[in-house]
Order: structure tokens, then C-alpha cells, then sequence
């Protein structure tokens, strides 16, 4: 295939015919995908980057209507969805035990992230006392 070809929201089947991606967004020549098993549909919810014309080289053809119905789509996203969360909470975890709560502070506040932080944290009173001394 040509990587002109190869579109957001389409299908795409390897040349060895065991294998469908699905390509999820496109940015600056870059394509994030989610792999399937073509013969039953599964996903392991595994999504990964690559170069569009990489794609384009790897994929044999576009996924027939058929084929591509036989996709178990709504849990291949979710399974993506809570791989994408694992991560970034691990990376949060790495972060937290790595970095001194100062260090941390300053780089949140430096950052200007400190409304979005007490967001999370869903608690008025918190929310008032960061305003209160000037934090958010």
C-alpha cells in the first residue's frame, strides 16, 4: 500500500494475513494503532506508534466491511483504555516515590498545573485553602 492510503478510522490487514490495525489518530507522519487477531477478532488492547508509510509497507490491503465487523472493537478499546491508565498511574507511582514532595510542588506550580492537581482531588476545602494562599 501507499501511505497516502492508510487513513484515521480504517482497518488494515498484515501481507501474512493474521493480523488488522487500527489506525486510532495521525500526527505529524505518525500513525497510533490497535493491533487485532484477524482470524477471531481479539485484541489485546496493545496500541503503538508508528511512521505512516511503515504501516503502509507492513499492511497488504484495507480490511474488508466483513472482516472488520468480526472485530471485538468496544473491547479492544477498553482494554486499550485501561492499559493507557495502568501506565500513566505507574508512572505517577514512579514519580511520587522518586521525587521529593518540594521538588514536586515546584515543578506542579512552575508547570501552572496546580488547579488541574486539586481537581483531582474532588475536596472544596482544599481547593479554598490553595487559593487562600495563593497557590491556585
Amino acid at each position: 500500500m501507499k501511505h497516502d492510503q492508510i487513513m484515521v478510522g480504517h482497518f488494515y490487514v498484515n501481507k501474512a494475513e493474521d493480523s488488522i490495525r487500527e489506525v486510532l489518530s495521525y500526527e505529524e507522519g505518525k500513525v497510533q494503532w490497535l493491533g487485532y487477531c484477524l482470524r477471531d477478532g481479539s485484541s489485546d488492547g496493545y496500541t503503538s506508534f508508528c511512521e505512516t508509510y511503515s504501516l503502509a509497507n507492513w499492511a497488504g490491503r484495507e480490511a474488508t466491511s466483513e472482516e472488520v465487523a468480526r472485530m471485538d472493537i468496544i473491547n479492544a478499546h477498553r482494554k486499550a483504555q485501561k492499559r493507557a491508565s495502568d501506565f500513566t498511574g505507574n508512572m505517577i507511582r514512579t514519580v511520587i516515590e522518586n521525587v521529593s514532595p518540594n521538588e514536586l510542588l515546584a515543578e506542579i506550580q512552575r508547570r501552572k498545573m496546580m488547579l488541574w492537581v486539586l481537581s483531582l482531588a474532588e475536596d472544596e476545602a482544599l481547593l479554598e485553602e490553595a487559593h487562600r494562599r495563593g497557590l491556585a
